[in-house]
């Protein structure tokens, strides 16, 4: 009966919605042929039989990103040390994630692949941290307890612009080092000296801290292009990497997916989770970051967002959940309350826990966003309809867009166009022409 009064209060009728045309992004992927000969390559660079005897220990510091190819990329980490006579170990480098215990950073690992079978090698997770001192500016150092006690530590992970903050580095190795490894109480300390110093020289301030104190051997940073395939991959040593990172991270921007409009009415989203981005749905795609004392981007410029659910390898960590305007019930009912809010709370940003408006079906929410845009008449909406903020190979756009689409260059758009369609339920249709790899699904 309530669905029935809000469409109602819509006031907009099924064939009143705009027409959908698939479109796909042509442009060529750079993927890496031969990722474990790259890897290979690229670790004897660093010597690191060199700096460590027969037997030593190296911890692998692994987060909860969803990085392609990743169980194949720390293998082939794995399988270098132990044929230098090294003995690794993964283990859980994510701050607060997988509900800041033990277990659950374990399995956050689990699935995303990596497990003890296919690595071939440990994994240790444990939540206790040892404190390493403080920085300039007074903020304690944390590390994981466990990894502070292996012969060497290595890092891995992907570049990419950080969701909370623009500048000469973002989410890579600098980041899995201080706010990964330092568990939930480093990433805490972090997060709530940002207020004051900014999120950038908090995690610089504690990496110099890290790299004189801990035995880091280095890294290995993955880049992925626009199609989240494995483009680029180099090995760093320590002392490389507080000078490489805003190099690579410039390159990471130039492949870095992003939409293809400035300005939209309505952005349908399909799914969201924390292993798509650290904020379910990456803010520099979407433009919003809501951040207390930080400026919003200047684009996107997107009027209402509707996200349909929560990813299956979100775990139920709805943290991004506030960045949207309408949700699915169903977004509502797969969030696990406790990792939403430690990982928000973890952040300092209870703003993206927020639960917006929530409704039984897709037909309800998108006719109400549709009816707050302002007077454009829902036909003429300019929709954007994605599968999450990190495919954006393909998608579809409503019939406003079509011509600017078209005049893209990169972007081919499908002759025809398609009502929004509805299943008995309520729930989105893929437009009949079927859809895009990587593209929307129902």
């Amino acid at each position: 009966m309530a669905e029935e009064l809000f469409d109602r209060l819509s006031g907009i009728a099924d064939e009143d919605l705009p027409r959908m045309a698939l479109v796909r992004w042509c442009r060529p992927a750079l993927e890496i042929e031969d990722i474990e000969g790259q890897i290979k390559s690229e670790l004897e660079k660093l010597a690191l039989a060199r700096k460590l005897g027969p037997g030593a220990e190296v911890a692998l510091a692994c987060g909860s990103r969803g990085i392609r190819n990743i169980a194949r990329i720390v293998r082939a980490v794995v399988e270098h040390l132990q044929g230098l006579g090294l003995r690794p170990f993964v283990f859980p480098a994510m701050g607060s994630h997988g509900g800041a215990t033990a277990e659950g950073q374990a399995e956050t690992l689990a699935k995303l692949g990596l497990s003890e079978e296919a690595l071939g090698c440990p994994i240790r997770a444990t939540m206790e941290v040892i404190e390493l001192g403080r920085t300039a500016s007074g903020i304690p150092v944390f590390v994981d307890e466990l990894a502070a006690g292996a012969d060497g530590i290595f890092l891995i992970n992907r570049i990419k612009p950080h969701t909370a903050f623009s500048g000469r580095i973002g989410s890579g190795l600098l980041k899995i080092m201080t706010v990964g490894m330092g568990k939930q109480q480093g990433a805490k300390a972090i997060h709530r000296f940002a207020f004051q110093l900014g999120l950038e020289r908090a995690i610089l301030e504690v990496a110099e801290v890290m790299l004189k104190k801990l035995p880091i051997l280095g890294g290995l940073a993955i880049i992925e292009g626009f199609h989240h395939e494995t483009a680029y991959l180099e090995a760093l040593q320590a002392e490389e990497l507080l000078t490489r990172e805003p190099a690579l991270l410039a390159k990471a921007r130039e492949l870095q997916p992003h939409l293809p409009f400035a300005e939209l009415d309505l952005l349908i989203v399909d799914e969201a989770g924390k292993e798509i981005s650290g904020t379910g749905m990456d803010t520099q795609v979407i433009g919003r970051q809501y951040i207390l004392g930080e400026p919003e981007p200047s684009s996107p410029r997107i009027k209402r967002i509707y996200l349909r659910s929560l990813s299956p390898g979100s775990g139920g960590n709805a943290l991004g959940i506030g960045l949207a305007d309408f949700v699915h019930r169903r977004v509502v009912e797969a969030m696990d309350r406790e990792r939403t809010y430690i990982n928000a709370l973890t952040g300092t940003g209870p703003e993206k826990a927020r639960i917006p408006p929530y409704f039984e079906s897709d037909r309800t929410a998108i006719k109400l966003a549709l009816a707050t845009i302002g007077p454009i008449e829902p036909k003429m909406a300019r929709v954007l309809w994605i599968k999450n903020t990190l495919e954006l190979g393909g998608f579809y756009i409503s019939e406003a867009l079509i011509a600017e689409a078209k005049a893209h260059g990169e972007l081919e758009v499908g002759e025809r166009l398609r009502p929004l369609e509805f299943n008995e339920e309520g729930d989105l249709i893929p437009p009949r022409a079927g859809p895009v790899e990587g593209g929307p699904s129902p």
